[in-house]
């Protein structure tokens, strides 16, 4: 989708979700480059593990667990591990089942993504399920192909990916493949000193370290400068958009100055409960609307 010619080129500053809505994939389209904050301190109030689902009364979260230590701790998100130990798919399915059976689309796809959820089950860190279950849905949902990829800040620090990287990448090909460069298998997070946080032998036991608040602002303000400066000639030819309601938890220190808010509007489609509730994830418009939902995205 190109960018409106009345507001000027921006770049995305999103959180990584695994079950986003449909505002964050709208700045994704829209953006000139999307850079996934994954060095941000986890946080519980987030949305960053969780997302909305319909139900007859409203909406409700549905949740992809991380452990209590990681949460208190605020590790970085790409270190933050999956509690594998709640139990959690089944109250996640049961939340889906419950309130999707009688959709259109959901006897289509209730095999293939309860497959997923297992997948991502076996997974230990969150940023891998976040990579894995975005990657899949898109291509449920057959858009996949309109959706730039997106660029992830611990890669770029890191020095694993160059501009292109796909959402997810494996030595196998299937997303999320773990191992891969690119994968966040391991601590992505620096010091200042270029050091590691986290060694090989580390990988399960993420570093209990994150970056000061100042040192992730400035880390982030340098990332988007350099794509700035790389992609689009210069650092002042374009501005900075984060997704909504993040204030509270996502770093922006300088990047505050560049900041804008253009007209993004949310979607409309039909929902099977009556009436239209927003900001619902997008497991909602996969059970509702199917592959046709590339009209909701392409149209004016």
């Amino acid at each position: 989708m190109p960018q409106s010619t009345s507001e000027p080129p921006f770049i995305a500053v999103l959180l990584p979700a695994a079950l986003p809505d449909l505002l964050w994939i709208k700045r994704l389209l829209q953006a000139k480059i999307t850079l996934i904050d994954d060095l941000s301190p986890f946080s519980r109030k987030s949305s960053v593990h969780r997302g909305r689902v319909r139900t007859p009364n409203g909406t409700q979260w549905v949740y992809i667990p991380v452990l209590a230590e990681d949460r208190l701790d605020g590790v970085p998100i790409c270190n933050a591990r999956i509690d594998s130990d709640t139990g959690w798919r089944v109250d996640f399915w049961k939340a889906l089942e419950f309130n999707y059976r009688n959709s259109v689309w959901f006897d289509h796809f209730e095999f293939d993504l309860r497959r997923d959820i297992d997948t991502i089950a076996g997974m230990s860190l969150y940023s891998e399920a976040a990579r894995f279950l975005v990657n899949r849905v898109l291509g449920y949902l057959e858009i996949r192909d309109l959706i730039p990829d997106p660029l992830w800040l611990s890669d770029i620090i890191d020095g694993t990916t160059e501009p292109g990287a796909p959402l997810a990448s494996g030595t196998s090909g299937a997303p999320g493949a773990s191992g891969a460069s690119g994968t966040p298998e391991t601590s992505r997070a620096t010091e200042a000193s270029g050091t590691p946080l986290a060694s090989e032998n580390q990988k399960n036991r993420p570093s209990r370290y994150y970056l000061s608040t100042k040192a992730h602002e400035e880390q982030l303000f340098t990332a988007v400068t350099h794509l700035s400066n790389q992609f689009l000639g210069s650092e002042n030819s374009c501005s900075v958009v984060f997704e909504p309601d993040s204030r509270n938890y996502q770093l922006r220190g300088r990047l505050a100055d560049l900041e804008i808010s253009p007209a993004i509007t949310h979607p409309i489609y039909r929902q099977h409960f009556g009436g239209f509730q927003p900001g619902c994830c997008l497991l909602d418009l996969l059970f509702e609307v199917g592959p046709d939902c590339w009209r909701h995205f392409t149209a004016n």
